[in-house]
């Protein structure tokens, strides 16, 4: 990674000319050459800032409501709030995921970057969590595997569960009536086959734990079938 230090600024001279410019002497313009030039420089100086930016790495400490603290995440400046959920979950206990994060009093959108939520070094962030309901493991598509959590979909008369990497858990009845359960890319028509990773027959309100399939599901084609867990007491 480069380092801040390595970034060399615009020499003294070339600021001072800055200064001219922006506060030219009355009855004076400055020659369009010198305008092109100093203005290469400035947008060059942009151009490092950025990247020094983006490179930086934010520590974030993490609280609980309560004020304990949890813990600290490191993330670049460039991530989304999404990646800091993702850094707190190893934070937390097995069984339980983060529900919100809160900043400042407000709720943090999981698609912002940390500039437009207004998280700096050291911000402090406080954190709020619901329990799994089921937990995935074994999958060869490792998006599917991790912790399930209850939605407020319903979906044939049951949940939807819904994991960190938009991966939903479902059951679905075919125009038949052949029941099953499925792993499958969330927003994708239940009745398009494209979004789907694994399922199983079943006519349980509940996905079982074994018998996944990748049968007339592209994405999990050729992979290791999961095991599902049920977590919740």
């Amino acid at each position: 990674m480069t380092s801040p230090m390595e970034l060399a600024l615009p020499g003294d001279g070339v600021l001072a000319e800055l200064e001219v410019l922006a506060q030219p002497m009355s009855g004076e313009l400055p020659h369009r050459a010198d305008v092109n030039k100093l203005r290469r420089a400035v947008l060059d100086l942009a151009a490092r800032i950025s990247r020094v930016q983006e490179e930086e790495i934010l520590k974030l400490p993490i609280q609980l409501l309560s004020g304990a603290e949890l813990g600290r995440v490191e993330v670049p400046r460039k991530a989304q709030v999404a990646d800091v959920i993702n850094e707190v979950h190893h934070l937390v206990e097995e069984g339980k995921a983060v529900s919100k994060l809160v900043f400042d009093g407000n709720i943090l959108e999981e698609s912002s970057s940390l500039t437009d939520a207004g998280l700096d070094d050291g911000a402090v962030l406080n954190v709020t969590f619901e329990p799994c309901a089921y937990r995935v493991q074994g999958a060869g598509r490792e998006e599917v595997n991790g912790c399930y959590t209850k939605t407020s979909r319903v979906e044939n008369g049951v949940p939807v569960f819904a994991n960190r990497n938009g991966i939903i858990l479902f059951r679905y009845i075919m125009r038949r009536g052949t029941p099953y359960w499925y792993f499958t890319q969330d927003g994708h028509p239940a009745d398009d086959s494209k979004g789907d990773y694994y399922r199983v027959q079943t006519a349980a309100d509940s996905p079982p734990s074994d018998g996944w399939n990748t049968k007339s599901c592209p994405r999990g084609d050729g992979t290791s079938c999961p095991q599902v867990f049920a977590t919740e007491t």
